[in-house]
């Protein structure tokens, strides 16, 4: 065990609680994992696991005043609902062989917290805090984190054949925290990233999600594109691809990168940035002067991140959202007051503005990134003012609506014609949004059409 200072650290009323019941009771017990790593680097903590040589039956006795879920009973784990927060609580545990690179076969019991520290992942991970605030730390967590080093805890190959999982984990955490990956893990990192294609499509989306959103996300992406290539293969082609077009200065990998590095940390943004190019391998043509060109890239591109879509079982909003923005990415946008407007009627404004931050993030990693760049902006100012300022962009922002129509037309599909010819109209400039000036036209439209029999009865 490596000694630390102590320190007074701040543990939620909960948390003492619980430990506090099980060391009245005879048990050992201690936070471990996540929330100590946290803990020491003064990042927020959202889960606070313990670990107790209690067994899962004592645990269940000694919380019987609490709401008790057993959500993993097998491996040892029961969550304890207290009124401020639930708290997963495991008994220290040996894990058996792990024959489908996932899942213990069985686990055992033991009375050592040394033992179930040494079958954690990475060393930062493996840590407990001691009834007197000093670090329990037998495989030099802390000092890793000192380095700012993800290292496996013991054998880099035992860790990664035992669960393959943990191979996109070391780089989340390498991304989130901004850590580099110590030597040995890194080379086993490469040797064993096929045993990524052994896991289930859910966790792997679920640890790429928070990847994709680091701080560091970009220099993990582009030190380790050969083992993301092994479950996106549709990324595999990008890079050393060149573009051969005076607007772009990297090859579509590079792009993709330096596009990243300009996008907010959401999800469905960096997700749809990543893909955005995916297609243009596929469609690279070079003309008579050996200029590039990717003609149609964004449909082969839609077709490539629906399929990882849906491998990966997104959820559908998360799926339609990144779907249109990688379809539109090229689409015209500039400060022209018709334009956005025709745009936030096709769009709407959440949409709108996703838009904007994509080709933003893509026009920032153009060689002449300001040609674009500039109007672009304007255009998002413009946008913004269209908003601030309530302009008539879709139906409901008409000064009528199709009851207001009733007195001209015969209830049916013809109102709803009649509104969206009035809201082009509007937005065009060419009728005011006005109740009165709105219903003359109307009139004088419709009058029309009943004396020429084109407007049925």
């Amino acid at each position: 065990m490596t000694p630390m200072e102590k320190k007074p650290y701040s543990i939620p009323f909960s948390v003492s609680s619980a430990l506090n019941t099980l060391r009245s009771a005879g048990f050992q017990a201690y936070p471990v994992g996540g929330c100590v790593r946290d803990l020491l680097l003064n990042r927020e903590i959202h889960d606070w696991d313990l670990t107790t040589s209690a067994s899962p039956d004592q645990i269940k006795q000694a919380f019987s005043q609490y709401p008790v879920v057993e959500t993993g009973i097998s491996h040892g784990t029961v969550t304890v609902c207290f009124p401020e927060m639930p708290l997963e609580i495991t008994t220290y545990r040996e894990d058996g062989e792990y024959k489908d690179h996932r899942h213990p076969d069985k686990v055992i019991f033991t009375q050592e917290l040394g033992k179930d520290l040494a079958r954690r992942d990475f060393t930062i991970n493996a840590m407990a805090l001691g009834e007197s605030s000093q670090i329990i730390d037998f495989f030099q967590g802390a000092d890793d984190l000192k380095k700012r080093q993800i290292r496996c805890v013991g054998s880099p190959d035992a860790r990664f054949e035992e669960d393959g999982l943990r191979i996109l984990r070391a780089l989340r955490f390498a991304s989130v925290l901004n850590f580099s990956i110590e030597k040995e893990t890194e080379r086993s990192l490469y040797e064993k990233k096929e045993l990524l294609l052994t896991i289930s499509p859910e966790r792997i989306w679920s640890e790429f999600q928070k990847l994709l959103c680091g701080d560091a996300a970009v220099t993990v992406l582009r030190k380790y594109h050969s083992i993301f290539s092994v479950i996106f293969p549709e990324i595999k082609e990008l890079k050393d691809f060149p573009q051969h077009n005076p607007y772009h200065c990297y090859d579509i990998w590079e792009h993709t990168l330096h596009a990243l590095e300009h996008s907010p940390a959401d999800f469905p943004l960096r997700c749809a940035l990543l893909f955005h190019d995916s297609g243009k391998p596929e469609v690279f043509t070079r003309d008579s002067l050996g200029v590039g060109h990717f003609y149609g890239h964004e449909k082969v591109s839609l077709r490539k991140v629906r399929a990882v879509l849906s491998r990966f079982r997104s959820d559908k909003k998360t799926e339609n959202l990144v779907s249109f923005l990688v379809e539109k990415h090229g689409i015209p946008l500039f400060p022209d007051p018709v334009l956005l407007k025709k745009r936030l009627r096709a769009f709407g404004p959440d949409k709108l503005q996703c838009l904007f931050e994509i080709q933003k993030a893509d026009s920032s990693a153009l060689a002449l990134w300001e040609e674009k760049l500039i109007p672009l902006k304007q255009a998002e100012e413009m946008l913004r003012d269209i908003l601030q300022e309530e302009h008539c962009f879709s139906i409901k922002d008409l000064a009528v609506s199709g009851r207001d129509l009733l007195p001209f037309l015969p209830e049916g599909p013809e109102i709803g014609k009649c509104l969206q010819e009035l809201l082009s109209g509007v937005i065009e400039g060419l009728y005011p949004n006005q109740k009165e000036a709105l219903l003359a036209i109307v009139q004088e439209k419709y009058t029309q059409k009943r004396n020429t029999g084109s407007l049925p009865e």
